[in-house]
Formats: C-alpha cells, sequence, structure tokens
C-alpha cells in the first residue's frame, strides 16, 4: 500500500487529516518495513517527499494514526546502518 495515499495530508495544510488509507499504509510500513522509518528520522526521505511537505505533519502523522513507532528500530537507526533507500544504480 506505501505511503502515497497520506501525499495529500503531507503537502496540503487545508486537509484537515490523513485519510485511513494514509493511516494502514502507515500501519503496514510500521509492520513490515519499520527500518523504512529510519529514512524519515536521518533526513533521507528529504529526497523523495515534495518540495512542499509540511514535515511537522511527518512527525506527527504516527500519534494522528494512533500507530505507535518501535523504539528498539528507531533506535537502531542512530547506532547502525541504515539500507540505502534506493538501490544502487547499475553498473555500466
Amino acid at each position: 500500500m506505501g505511503m502515497t495515499p497520506c501525499l495529500d495530508f503531507l503537502t496540503d495544510a487545508s486537509v484537515p487529516a490523513p485519510s485511513s488509507t494514509c493511516c494502514r499504509g502507515l500501519e503496514s510500513l510500521v509492520d513490515g518495513a519499520a527500518v523504512c522509518l529510519c529514512h524519515a528520522t536521518n533526513g533521507d526521505i528529504d529526497n523523495l517527499m515534495p518540495a512542499n511537505t509540511d514535515f511537522t505533519r511527518v512527525a506527527d502523522l504516527p500519534a494522528t494514526c494512533g500507530v505507535a513507532l518501535p523504539v528498539e528500530t528507531l533506535s537502531k537507526c542512530q547506532t547502525e546502518p541504515v539500507p540505502p533507500l534506493l538501490p544502487p544504480s547499475p553498473a555500466t
């Protein structure tokens, strides 16, 4: 499902709340690929998000959706290597 359904909420201040689809996408990310959250905490995600992203809303999204973040995983973001956000380019 991914986080694409969250873009309206994260980029448009007139959208008052994330959709249920957005929150389910966040929950599935936490359940299935929590290490991806490291990219949000270390700033890598800035490279993928539209320029008008409200990063306060990004930070508030878990609480707004009622999704608990795995503290252990987030701690590892600071102490262990994080897999690349994007796969390496093929060798030429």
